[in-house]
């Protein structure tokens, strides 16, 4: 099935990674795209090239 509806972008909170939607994605892949990342630092994500700040994640 083609996506028709926009794209749908799950970002994690801090101290978590993308696998947190892994349950929820077959359900939402049905009739959209799904993006899912790691944030810098977390998951997979290499780590910030600077010390992190929540001005820089936000």
């Amino acid at each position: 099935m083609i996506a028709t509806s926009p794209p749908l972008v799950l970002i994690h909170g801090i101290g978590l990674d993308r696998t947190i939607w892994d349950g929820m994605l077959p359900a939402l892949e049905a009739d959209r795209q799904v993006v899912s990342y790691d944030l810098p630092g977390h998951g997979v994500a290499p780590d910030p090239l600077v010390e992190p700040t929540l001005r820089a994640f936000a």
